[in-house]
This record gives structure tokens, C-alpha cells and sequence, in this order.
């Protein structure tokens, strides 16, 4: 099953942004659409890390117009792709807008067939930036893994490598921290050794157990510690498994 391709929509005309998700998703169901009137919305949507993969925006634009936003855009995503869909259709505007970082270009045209056009237009855009960030991810972990054999090589305890490790993940895109624990063979707890990364202190805040009974196996530490299992979330904002680590 091909990936959904979540995009925002930035029009200050409702109706066409609406007109625009339906004849999206009847191009294809992988279409995620969302869409927003004004670009402070839209901020706040990206801002709140929602996935976006795509934003698609008109050049005019009350406020803050097309590249203004463009530019509010490329400040915090800077590979994001960034299509704009508009009715200011000059050699100047298209101009203006690659060059200030547009991913592509789209005049509104009258009839359906610009909505085709549009959802391949995404669609490529949106293949070339995963396509782009999977490589780039495997030379991190490429890079990250002949760091960690650098240590493995010159280390001279297991704590030293413990912290070296730590130090090394979390400087490492896209981790923020890091932190190697143990449990205690008497209360079952997990307690942190070692850690490094953003707010240390969050992991003596942090409680976690891998007690028998149900709860303690259903949690991630208790899932990696009685069943060997690798845990993994890509939210944990939102995994309601990892609601103790967002309470911390």
C-alpha cells in the first residue's frame, strides 16, 4: 500500500480549497488534504507537527502574501515541498517564487484537468523529498555507526562507552536525548545510569517499571525487557503507550 500524502492547503477562498480537496482526493486516496484560510493557521499547523508532506498555497494572500509566507515557511522546513497554486500568473511571479524556494509553480486554469496536474505535481515533488531525507538518513546512521565503533575501539570501560553512546545519539538528527538504564533486581524499576541530550533531569523524572502483571509488560520498557522487544513510536506526543514518558 503506497504512503498517504498529507498536504496543507493555503486559499483564502474557501470554496476553491474545499473544490480543490475533493478533486485531489478523487485523484487519489492517498490524499490527505487540509486546508486553511489565513498562513498564521498554517504556521500553526506545521508548527504543531502534524507530518505535512506538501504545502500547496496561493500567492495572494491577505496579511502576509504568498512569499512572505514562503520565506516564514523555508525558516523552520527548509526541504518541505512548497507548490504554489494561484491565479497570479506572470513570468515575474514564477520567478519570484523559485527563486525564493518554491518547489514548483501552478497556474489556476479553468476545468478539472489542473487538478490532475496539481495531484502529479505533488505527487513527484513529495517522492523526490522522502526519497531525498532516506538517503540522508542512512548516511546519519552510516555516520553515527562508525562513530559509535570509534568508541568501542578506545573506550576503556563499560560506563565510558555508556556515556560516550549517549552523548553521540543525541547530538545525532533526530534524536533530542539519550539514555542507558538498569533495572533493579528489588523493585523492578527502571533506573537511568547514564544519559546526555536535551533536560537531563527528565529521566529521574521519568517512572518507569517492568514489575510482572499487565501493566508493566504493556508499556514499551516493559515490552523491551520481558519479551526482548524493540520498542519504537514515531509520536510519542500522541502513542498512547508512551503516556507516562509524556507526563515526565
Amino acid at each position: 500500500m503506497s504512503e498517504r500524502i498529507r498536504v496543507l492547503h493555503v486559499d483564502d477562498d474557501r470554496q476553491f480549497a474545499e473544490l480543490t480537496a475533493t478533486f485531489l482526493h478523487e485523484e487519489s486516496d492517498r490524499f490527505d488534504v487540509v486546508s486553511r484560510v489565513r498562513t498564521s493557521e498554517a504556521l500553526d499547523y506545521l508548527e504543531d507537527d502534524h507530518g505535512v508532506d506538501c504545502i500547496v498555497s496561493d500567492y495572494a494572500l491577505p496579511v502576509m502574501d504568498g512569499l512572505d509566507f514562503l520565506e516564514a515557511v523555508r525558516s523552520e522546513h527548509p526541504g518541505l515541498p512548497f507548490i504554489f497554486f494561484t491565479g497570479q500568473g506572470s513570468e515575474t511571479v514564477a520567478s519570484d517564487a523559485l527563486a525564493g524556494g518554491a518547489t514548483d509553480y501552478l497556474q489556476k486554469q479553468s476545468g478539472t484537468e489542473q487538478y490532475e496536474l496539481l495531484a502529479n505535481r505533488i505527487r513527484n515533488a513529495v517522492e523526490q523529498y522522502r526519497s531525498g531525507r532516506r538517503v540522508a538518513a542512512l548516511e546519519r546512521v552510516r555516520t553515527l555507526v562508525r562513530d559509535v565503533n570509534q568508541v568501542l575501539v578506545h573506550a576503556s570501560s563499560v560506563a565510558e562507552i555508556e556515556t560516550a553512546v549517549c552523548e553521540l545519539l543525541s547530538e545525532a538528527d533526530p534524536y533530542r536525548a539519550a539514555c542507558v538504564a538498569g533495572v533493579d533486581p528489588e523493585t523492578m524499576r527502571v533506573e537511568p545510569r547514564t544519559w546526555a541530550g536535551a533536560d537531563g533531569g527528565y529521566f529521574e523524572r521519568l517512572s518507569m517499571t517492568v514489575a510482572e502483571g499487565a501493566a508493566g509488560r504493556r508499556t514499551p520498557e516493559g515490552r523491551a525487557y520481558h519479551n526482548r522487544e524493540i520498542a519504537v513510536s514515531q509520536n510519542v506526543r500522541d502513542d498512547p503507550r508512551y503516556e507516562p514518558w509524556r507526563d515526565a
